[in-house]
């Protein structure tokens, strides 16, 4: 019987060594595995930081002032319509590939044989929006290039007509069907870090070129960035966190406020550590990841506004997601700020206390 290489491995090993091999690799094993999961533990916990900076900063004032406040509570979910709810059917036109096959110069009949098998007809959202872009550029190609009075140019016509007309159809679907594009408006149980790991830069991209774009050649990979960043619906959950938050810490400062009389020695030396625990707590941790989130708000928002104008004008389920997303980056973001300069004021009235 023929020895494998692993077998004829082993004996050309001592025993010792065989074993002191296999407590390396299993060593190894345990190395890699650790800094995977260090990886993803880091990566989780830089997306939850902000909660964590905020709920940091609402302890450390409790603490330091003995005023008793309730635990922070916020509800966060962004309550999009649900997927299956703004799925839309369009109805699909029969051609005939025989009529086709006369026409050597019409490379028309290949295009339509791809979706005429089975995998063509189970196609992702985003697959057949990027077919019936090609059917679409096919189909116009063999109207430039037939005689006018070639009797299939008419049926030709009509076809051409009724696949633009469901061309926004089409693409409204892949907006709200594709798992990427879904996932990335509305679920995500994270928050924006401020950071490179947001992607920011790669999603603004991904979002322009869906948004905007007439090519399909590189949609795949703009949608699988949408899908690993999701960073609209952190952006949104991030808002809702802050406003929240900071809207239940603001009483706290107007009970110091209202507490501390500015008749001792100690209440007047407590407002320069309240300066600095809102330097070390707020400035600091806090408002880097404010400053960034409105610096993402600003850069696409266009954008925003541009997706949910054209998804209004398709049909009442599309108006539905077009207003989820409005909600979130007008009347979100309004109530965010609001909270922020609320807060900031109450701040600054400690700043100025005993002075």
């Amino acid at each position: 019987m023929k020895r494998t290489i692993f077998s004829a491995f082993h004996a050309m090993q001592t025993p010792y060594q065989i074993k002191n091999l296999y407590l390396r690799i299993n060593h190894l094993k345990d190395v890699f595995a650790i800094l995977t999961m260090s990886i993803i533990v880091s990566a989780c916990n830089e997306n939850q930081q902000i909660r964590h900076d905020l709920e940091a900063l609402h302890e450390r004032l409790i603490d330091f002032t003995d005023i008793s406040a309730p635990v922070l509570d916020a509800t966060v979910q962004l309550d999009a319509p649900r997927k299956s709810s703004l799925r839309l059917t369009t109805t699909d036109i029969q051609i005939n590939l025989r009529e086709f096959y006369a026409l050597k110069a019409c490379p028309l009949s290949k295009t339509i044989a791809e979706r005429n098998t089975s995998l063509g007809k189970t196609q992702l959202p985003s697959i057949r929006y990027a077919y019936e872009k090609s059917l679409i550029s096919a189909l116009q190609n063999c109207m430039d290039i037939l005689p006018d009075d070639n009797q299939m140019k008419l049926k030709l016509n009509n076809w051409l007509t009724q696949k633009k007309q469901a061309l926004p159809i089409v693409w409204a679907n892949m907006i709200t069907q594709s798992n990427e594009t879904y996932n990335a408006f509305a679920i995500s149980a994270d928050f924006i870090s401020g950071t490179n790991s947001d992607q920011f830069h790669a999603s603004r991209l991904a979002l322009n070129y869906i948004v905007n774009s007439n090519e399909t050649t590189t949609l795949e990979s703009h949608l699988k960035t949408l899908q690993e960043s999701r960073l609209f619906a952190r952006m949104w959950r991030t808002q809702w966190l802050i406003s929240q938050y900071l809207t239940q810490m603001s009483p706290l400062l107007t009970t110091y406020l209202e507490q501390n009389t500015c008749n001792t020695k100690q209440e007047k030396e407590s407002v320069k550590i309240m300066q600095n625990i809102f330097r070390l707590f707020f400035a600091e941790k806090i408002q880097p990841v404010t400053s960034e989130l409105n610096n993402y708000h600003y850069q696409l928002s266009p954008l925003f506004a541009e997706l949910s104008h054209r998804l209004s004008n398709i049909d009442d389920k599309t108006v539905a997601f077009a207003m989820f997303i409005k909600n979130q980056y007008e009347l979100g973001h309004t109530e965010y700020k609001a909270s922020i300069q609320q807060y900031v004021q109450l701040w600054q009235r400690v700043f100025i206390h005993c002075t």
